[in-house]
């Protein structure tokens, strides 16, 4: 789009707006002086703080540029017109992504080479995979449209889906590509080699403070990116934890999130594992996500323990503690991590640690953190205890047994396949 006009500054000038850039010549039809790009433009106002009236301002991250008009309708059409053109070069920035996506190469299951089962479910299962054109390896989810639909679980398989294609963090895992066919749903996820931190957890039946420190550390900041996005999770338990190669954490299983929840919103449904259950999910109340710090609080116990606080083989009578008993800690928990895990155990989710508007950052400041800086966890550059011991890239033996060792077949038109 062009325009042309006059607009006196403390030097004449004739613009011309020419799609994003603002081009400026000492006269019409003279020499070019000079232009503004305006894709780099963080306002155009008017500027009633100019000494020449009237007048409109571009502020970029370089300068101010402050530009007086003629008449205070040509300083609002200009603005006018530097808005649409805006516009414009977005609408079409958004066009061309959508034309480069659609342009792209489809990906289909025949671009993939099975590797190994990792993991299944209800619904379908995980397998590792390596993908033709490049070698990478990634983990393949694929679910059944039948039995998601028999279940009723359409649109948590959509937020599930939508959590995993949002997330770019250290610290969950993320969704790469998505593909269906008339039978199934396919997600290729980041392959996370280490396995679940469940079965590292059952096999050292406890681990260090300063091991669980940096654990929670890494499980904190992947929570609070999703409460950021507006997702609460609800699902926290030491199977939905992943170990990379290097002894780092991701969260996994996006099964029960939900979506929309910012501030103080709330949602009912019942949902998650027993033994991490908050109890105002209990009591049937209203409850927003501080759900997510009062699993936080479980795990982080359970990690240093070996068993979750509040544990009986009676469901029944487990509820029970979960809603009525205090936590009991052993004489070797130092100080600051019974003073974190009671305030994350309370029972109130106002009072909860974490509960309040400032949420992740709450917890954050806890001193049972003051000897990490979150610059260097967010960058892994903290050092883990523990590291997975891999023969190969492709080396499973960190996952069950009893998955693994299963056929490594799949196919388009495969009816009852199984979900992790």
């Amino acid at each position: 789009m062009k325009q042309g006009g006059k607009i006196r500054s403390w030097k004449k000038r004739w613009f011309v707006l020419n799609g994003m850039n603002l081009v400026y010549y000492d006269k019409k039809g003279g020499k070019e002086a000079g232009t503004i790009n305006l894709s780099t433009a963080k306002e155009v106002s008017l500027a009633p703080d100019c000494k020449k009236q009237p007048a409109f301002k571009i502020i970029t991250p370089e300068r101010t540029f402050y530009l007086s008009t003629e008449s205070s309708q040509e300083a609002s059409d200009w603005i006018q017109a530097i808005g649409d053109a805006r516009k414009d070069s977005s609408a079409k920035s958004v066009a061309a992504a959508a034309a480069t996506q659609v342009a792209a190469k489809k990906i289909t299951l025949d671009d993939f080479e099975m590797v190994s089962v990792l993991g299944r479910g209800g619904y379908g299962k995980v397998q590792l995979v390596r993908f033709k054109e490049d070698g990478k390896l990634y983990a393949l989810k694929s679910m059944s449209k039948h039995l998601i639909e028999e279940s009723g679980q359409i649109q948590q398989t959509l937020t599930e889906r939508d959590v995993l294609l949002k997330t770019v963090h250290p610290f969950l895992v993320g969704a790469h590509h998505t593909f269906q066919t008339t039978e199934k749903i396919f997600l290729v996820l980041d392959y996370v080699p280490g396995g679940e931190l469940f079965g590292r957890l059952k096999e050292e039946e406890r681990f260090s403070e300063s091991r669980v420190r940096l654990y929670a550390a890494e499980i904190l900041l992947g929570l609070g990116q999703l409460h950021s996005l507006g997702f609460v999770y609800r699902d926290l338990k030491p199977e939905n934890i992943l170990v990379d190669a290097d002894g780092h954490l991701k969260i996994t299983d996006f099964g029960l999130a939900k979506g929309k929840m910012s501030g103080n919103s709330t949602t009912s449904t019942f949902c998650g594992t027993p033994e991490y259950v908050a109890p105002e999910m209990l009591r049937q109340e209203p409850y927003t996500k501080a759900v997510d710090w009062w699993s936080y609080g479980i795990l982080v116990y359970e990690m240093l323990t070996g068993l979750p606080p509040f544990f009986d083989e009676n469901t029944n009578r487990m509820y029970q503690m979960i809603l009525k008993d205090d936590v009991v800690f052993p004489d070797d928990l130092s100080a600051d991590v019974q003073d974190f895990i009671k305030k994350l155990l309370d029972k109130n989710p106002q009072t909860r640690l974490g509960g309040g508007p400032k949420d992740v950052e709450e917890i954050k400041a806890h001193k049972f953190f003051s000897s990490l800086s979150w610059d260097k966890v967010m960058a892994k550059q903290y050092t883990p205890e523990w590291k997975p011991s891999m023969k190969s890239a492709t080396d499973t033996s960190n996952f069950d047994e009893e998955f693994t060792a299963e056929p490594n077949v799949i196919s388009y038109e495969e009816y009852t396949i199984f979900f992790f």
